[in-house]
């Protein structure tokens, strides 16, 4: 029999956490719920996400209750491209609490990078009615207009993530491209210019290929 990729993923991470369990001294196990999340976190900076998933897992094995950690532990999965898994945490997370703006947001991108833009965009919205401040869902439903080529209301919904953090680079970037694809090239190109101003290094690329005179 053929395992696939995704099951010698999660079969690998659970084999990991038993021998720490095995062989690291209880000393060092016994860990705060956070301490576990702060690695994980440090290890996702990395891109070293099934790593960090082994400790968002070990901080779930002190509080399966903890959202936090079951968002976190459900985007890294989603960056695994372990998309079942991915959605099982956040809809867990979203059953502990309903209320949770950030566990929406979560499942919206994971949503978004399966091409289900219908889902990501109700998952979006139900954040933004929750924390109408929420820059993250007005950038995700942007992104979500954009792949539709709904480029009105993607330049719409950066428009409220900008007045809400005009220091957000990516909210510039993202806009910047949606001028651009819509036709809109010189607003397109001031927006790419102020992302990269901001830090957002992709931008320099994108001016090289779409400002040129």
């Amino acid at each position: 029999m053929i395992v696939s990729t995704n099951r010698y993923l999660v079969m690998e991470r659970y084999y990991l956490i038993l021998a720490l369990y095995l062989i690291v001294p209880q000393g060092i196990i016994a860990q705060t719920q956070q301490q576990y999340i702060a690695s994980g976190d440090d290890k996702v900076i990395q891109l070293d996400f099934e790593s960090a998933i082994v400790d968002y897992d070990l901080a779930l094995g002190i509080d399966p209750n903890s959202e936090e950690a079951l968002i976190k532990r459900g985007l890294a999965n989603a960056e695994l491209r372990l998309f079942d898994e991915a959605l099982t945490d956040l809809e867990t997370a979203i059953e502990i609490n309903d209320k949770n703006p950030s566990a929406y947001v979560a499942r919206g991108d994971v949503r978004l990078d399966q091409l289900n833009y219908h889902d990501a965009i109700q998952d979006y919205n139900m954040a933004i009615k929750l924390d109408p401040t929420y820059v993250d869902a007005y950038n995700g439903r942007g992104d979500a207009k954009l792949d539709q080529k709904d480029y009105l209301g993607a330049i719409m919904d950066y428009d409220r993530a900008i007045e809400l953090d005009a220091g957000d680079a990516f909210s510039y970037y993202a806009r910047g491209m949606a001028f651009i694809k819509s036709g809109k090239k010189h607003e397109g190109c001031l927006d790419l210019s102020k992302a990269g101003e901001l830090g957002y290094d992709e931008a320099y690329t994108s001016i090289k290929k779409f400002c040129k005179n």
